[in-house]
């Protein structure tokens, strides 16, 4: 699993996770998930742990909305996938595509990440804020 720290807060009243490398709309959370202030008053912002699977990033050669621009780092062949390490602001963050591959080593790419199927944890203990439903995999 890629683990990416960040920041949670509300952006236009829209749940965003904040990194150096990632800029994303939490769509996939459910409110009763979604860290509030002690109070229970509005969200409060704060430091948070986001983590993705491989097979739940997608690659794309050419620009799309919501995808974040990085470099091939390395691929590994895995059978029927490739592991696909990419370079985004300094994050190495891994995606599970199918074979074959044919980008070499510092080719460009844009990474999405699948907001339904995202953890967050906090940053401080590692308790479990948001996991997705086992049966979402749109």
């Amino acid at each position: 699993m890629n683990f990416i720290t960040g920041d949670l807060s509300d952006v236009d009243g829209i749940r965003t996770f904040r990194s150096s490398a990632i800029r994303l709309a939490l769509t996939g959370t459910r409110p009763n998930e979604q860290p509030s202030a002690p109070s229970g008053g509005a969200p409060a912002d704060r430091r948070v742990v986001l983590g993705i699977r491989p097979e739940d990033i997608t690659l794309s050669t050419t620009p799309v909305d919501g995808h974040h621009p990085g470099k091939v780092f390395v691929s590994e062949p895995l059978g029927p996938d490739v592991l696909v390490t990419v370079r985004v602001e300094g994050e190495l963050i891994k995606a599970r595509v199918p074979t074959p591959f044919g980008l070499g080593h510092d080719s460009t790419v844009y990474v999405g990440l699948n907001p339904n199927r995202l953890h967050l944890f906090t940053a401080s203990d590692g308790t479990a804020l948001h996991a997705p439903n086992r049966e979402e995999r749109s």
